[in-house]
């Protein structure tokens, strides 16, 4: 069993927040962040450092915020080997600051929003920001690291093959391991490739001057597709391995005959693969959509691809980053040992079912123009018939 963990920073187990120190008093912050400590944190789905959100209180800056295996969004306040991580919700904040502040009612309005989001992944974040009206500077906080770049490298060149061949013509060959699509094109020496250039700049009906931009615009459109791919692509293994191991439980002798279990989990393993299903479908369009739209290439062209895509990150993201919270759980506590049934089934129950109905918002996203619409999802709209609805709405959209 292969963790994300090794490549995605994890969930920490929760423990109890520290008790309120009185009035205006705050535990201590996360103390300073390495290099790859930053890194980590640009490139995980379930993790917000507060310091790259414009928050008017100092302090609040010092935490960060992140998914809890319920995939609730907590602030946590201190994370080390010795107590593990400190967590409290966004509203028990006020324990910790002056509430009556303006400066700190603002900052909390901001907070609740963010706590509603449903991934913190870099282009998730681009696009709900600017909805929030929050300003950040994107081209420094809402990038991958440079690291993470480098790995993309092979996802790219599916989507950056058709630009080579239409562009570099007789060089594909030579030019087939670039990753950096906007490096490609920078002192185009060769005349078949000026004359390449000049004839993509007159079908986008933009100056070869403005072909950079062009390409930087198509290549991020596509790194975060490739970011996507490969966060589903570590996910995929140990999601294979948990539905078994979730399914021997059921069939173990202490609960082969336990209705009220079996129905969890089939409730959870038709959602986990309808999920996976849907993401995997999106993954395929975009590859086919990569191909054909060099057939024909134009301004309104590149528009509805861009549109397209962007529209998606929210979906992607929440799906996503439901999956690699919930996996990494079960992987960091069962990824040495299979646990006995009861084992199993305790965390069936109480830290895979809780929170799930929120990894399907993603679903409900893909339904809406990549927009997430409210969803009931307490009482007794139970996962099973969330699910119903979800496929019920897929099937009302397909044609014929």
């Amino acid at each position: 069993m292969t963790s994300p963990a090794e490549q995605e920073p994890q969930p920490a187990e929760s423990v109890d927040a520290p008790a309120a120190p009185g009035a205006g008093a705050a535990p201590e912050p996360v103390s300073d962040k390495s290099q790859a400590e930053q890194d980590a944190e640009k490139d995980a789905l379930h993790i917000l450092p507060l310091e790259i959100i414009p928050l008017q209180t100092e302090g609040l800056r010092k935490w960060r915020m992140m998914k809890n295996v319920r995939l609730e969004s907590v602030v946590e306040v201190f994370n080390n080997k010795r107590s593990g991580s400190g967590q409290i919700k966004v509203d028990e904040l006020r324990k910790y600051f002056d509430a009556d502040r303006g400066k700190f009612r603002q900052d909390l309005v901001i907070l609740r929003q963010l706590a509603a989001l449903e991934s913190f992944d870099v282009y998730s974040l681009r696009i709900s920001l600017r909805w929030m009206k929050v300003k950040v500077n994107e081209s420094t906080h809402l990038q991958l690291s440079e690291q993470r770049k480098v790995q993309l490298g092979k996802y790219m060149r599916d989507f950056t093959r058709p630009l080579i061949q239409k562009v570099f013509g007789s060089m594909e060959e030579e030019l087939e391991g670039a990753t950096d699509v906007v490096a490609l094109f920078t002192r185009p020496d060769k005349e078949e490739t000026l004359r390449n250039l000049k004839l993509l700049s007159e079908k986008l009906q933009t100056g070869l001057d403005e072909i950079p931009l062009f390409l930087e615009e198509y290549g991020d459109n596509f790194l975060s597709v490739a970011y996507y791919k490969n966060v589903y692509d570590r996910i995929r293994p140990n999601l294979k391995e948990f539905r078994n191991w979730m399914a021997q439980a059921a069939d173990t002798y202490a609960y082969k005959h336990d209705a009220a279990f079996h129905q969890k989990v089939q409730e959870i393993d038709s959602a986990l693969d309808f999920v996976a299903r849907t993401i995997e479908t999106i993954m395929k369009s975009y590859q086919e959509m990569s191909k054909t739209f060099w057939d024909d290439i134009n301004a309104a062209s590149f528009r509805v691809l861009k549109d397209r895509v962007t529209r998606q990150h929210a979906a992607l993201g929440a799906m996503l980053c439901g999956l690699f919270v919930k996996i990494d759980a079960w992987t960091q506590r069962f990824g040495n040992a299979p646990g006995s049934p009861d084992k199993r089934a305790e965390f069936v129950s109480s830290e895979m079912l809780p929170g799930l109905e929120r990894v399907l918002v993603g679903m409900q996203s893909t339904l809406h123009g990549g927009e997430t619409k409210p969803m009931d999802s307490g009482g007794s709209h139970g996962l099973r018939q969330l699910l119903d609805t979800i496929k019920s709405q897929v099937s009302a959209q397909k044609p014929g």
